[in-house]
């Protein structure tokens, strides 16, 4: 299944479809870290006590995520719904961006076979730790102010798990980078 899923998306891995996504991707990264809409980290910000969203922490706990939600007030609790769902398609946007200029990548300084025709996938595995992480957060949001650590729990670990997920692609992602430059002027 991985295999396949691989070979789909290798076909399809064009450089101007990994240069779209990619424009795509920085103009959400505009949206929530730079402009004042109504689902950004500055929003969010601006409506509770100085409190950014969970997302970007590596890792956090039941007690740390029920003050965060506390701090956010119904304002800012309601931001947070708002900013979970745009990222979302965030989520799946950069997942397959990245998933793509990996494909191209390996198939350009290694040769698209082996073991590492299922690395590519990587990416979309963040894109679901992510989203599985906007899952658990808005259940929280919504339940708020009924508690339930064990969500709160592995909400976090969610969040821990994209995090590390991330490292390993961006790593894996440099060294395709740096093997194809290699490639390229050494010959």
């Amino acid at each position: 299944m991985f295999a396949s899923l691989s070979a789909y998306l290798y076909r399809h891995a064009s450089w101007r479809l990994i240069l779209t996504l990619i424009l795509i991707c920085a103009g959400y990264f505009w949206v929530f870290n730079y402009s004042t809409l109504p689902f950004s980290n500055k929003a969010l910000v601006a409506a509770g006590c100085g409190e950014g969203v969970l997302d970007v922490r590596p890792y956090y706990d039941a007690a740390t995520a029920y003050r965060a939600l506390l701090c956010y007030g119904d304002g800012g609790r309601a931001i947070y719904r708002r900013f979970l769902l745009a990222d979302a398609s965030f989520a799946c946007c950069y997942g397959l961006a990245f998933s793509l200029l990996l494909s191209r990548l390996l198939a350009a300084s290694r040769g698209f076979a082996g073991r590492w025709c299922s690395v590519i996938l990587l990416p979309l595995f963040v894109a679901l730790a992510d989203i599985i992480e906007n899952i658990l957060i808005f259940s929280l949001l919504e339940l708020y102010p009924h508690e339930v650590p064990i969500i709160a729990d592995l909400a976090g670990a969610a969040t821990l798990s994209k995090w590390i997920l991330t490292l390993l692609a961006l790593t894996i992602l440099a060294v395709s980078i740096t093997r194809l430059l290699w490639r390229q002027y050494r010959c």
